[in-house]
């Protein structure tokens, strides 16, 4: 679907300066967007003033199918975001990108000297800014995954077809550049889904030997959902994996959105921690607390949900202590995980237990609550299984 214009316009050696730049040094820098940037670069010197260019970029990531990257001259390169589902949108679908995602195939659309309606809104936008030529052009990677740059130029006379024939090969390079800096981009993504930010950051700083771990002062967050086991064998399967996942929402985000990171799911709960240095556990703390009351505060609206809908409402337990963690990595030989461990974290686990039985949402132990007394007031003193003594324990004021 390329179809090349018969010009005189120089191409092919002008875009050397491309090449070399992408052979000898891009590889060095960062990021996908500063790749793309100098690239746009090198075209200009080169001899191909790009008006514009778009380079998107797949990508593995639970919500996030795609990286979009546009360029245009004498602007910061933009990034955003391409959620899953994007590929249904009437933007994807009423664009010149399916052809080149799906068949492979190059599409242009030369817009000087002609009026539209286009076939896309894009071209549309694209001529009223001035652009007189626009090529979409296919990017594989090693494993097959199908990526696209679009080129815009606003010269009279738009590409020549030594231009369009050179542009070729440094697709090719170009994209065996940017796959690596992908490849990283979904190995981070994949680590921080599913085993956390911090863990992922260890890992890929080769902190990967069993038994690595560091001593952690932290704030630290456990959580369940009330009778989940009756949930699961009177409802459908579908119902209790949409409820599981609603459940664990409500608490999760709070724990990101206060800064702490969730260590472990743990089947119908969670734990999670909010680390902290010897002189600011108590900022730590007051953060966990905070976030508390924003998964209370979530939970109490999906309840009301649940309630208008005739469905009995969720128990739940949040349990609130403070202490040192080991944080590493523990395992068998083959099979190892990021998690913390320690006496302060079975301290919270049987914490946990007696928010049931206290009849509180939310408990935190006697050296939690001390540094951050507003909001918390007693409920009792209890006996832990497993841990020596009586513990005076405190309950959230829930706003």
């Amino acid at each position: 679907m390329l179809e090349l214009a018969h010009t005189d316009q120089p191409g092919g050696s002008v875009l050397d300066e491309a090449s070399s730049w992408l052979l000898d040094e891009a590889w060095r820098l960062d990021g996908i967007g500063d790749i793309v940037a100098g690239f746009c670069a090198r075209l200009a010197t080169g001899g191909l003033p790009l008006a514009r260019l778009g380079a998107v970029i797949g990508t593995l990531h639970p919500q996030i199918r795609s990286y979009y990257f546009v360029w245009r001259r004498g602007e910061d390169i933009e990034e955003y975001k391409g959620e899953h589902g994007i590929e249904t949108t009437d933007r994807f679908v009423n664009s010149p990108f399916p052809p080149v995602f799906y068949d492979g195939v190059s599409v242009r659309h030369r817009l000087e000297g002609r009026s539209g309606p286009f076939p896309y809104p894009i071209l549309d936008d694209l001529k009223a800014e001035g652009i007189t030529d626009y090529v979409v052009m296919p990017m594989e990677f090693g494993g097959g995954e199908r990526n696209a740059l679009s080129f815009a130029i606003e010269r009279p006379g738009g590409f020549a077809d030594a231009e369009l024939l050179a542009l070729y090969p440094l697709v090719a390079l170009l994209g065996r550049v940017l796959e690596t800096k992908a490849l990283r981009r979904t190995a981070v993504n994949l680590l921080d889904t599913y085993v956390g930010r911090n863990a992922g950051e260890r890992i890929l700083q080769g902190k990967i030997l069993r038994g690595d771990a560091e001593t952690l002062h932290a704030a630290i967050w456990l959580c369940d959902l009330r009778d989940f086991t009756t949930l699961s064998e009177t409802r459908p399967s579908a119902e209790v994996v949409e409820t599981l996942n609603r459940f664990l929402e409500c608490m999760a985000e709070p724990v990101s959105e206060h800064g702490g990171e969730v260590s472990k799911f743990l089947g119908d709960g969670l734990l999670a921690v909010f680390p902290a240095g010897e002189d600011d556990i108590g900022e730590a703390c007051g953060r966990a607390r905070d976030a508390a009351q924003a998964a209370v505060g979530r939970m109490a609206a999906w309840n009301a949900d649940r309630a208008a809908a005739s469905q009995d409402p969720l128990g739940y337990g949040i349990a609130l202590h403070r202490g040192e963690v080991m944080f590493g990595n523990v395992g068998a030989t083959d099979r190892l995980d990021f998690t913390v461990i320690g006496p302060a974290v079975n301290m919270v686990s049987r914490l946990e237990r007696e928010c049931a039985s206290l009849g509180c949402p939310v408990l935190a132990s006697g050296p939690f609550a001390e540094l951050v007394p507003p909001g918390f007031r007693e409920a009792g003193v209890v006996r832990l299984r497993g841990i020596a003594g009586d513990h005076p324990v405190f309950a959230l004021d829930v706003r």
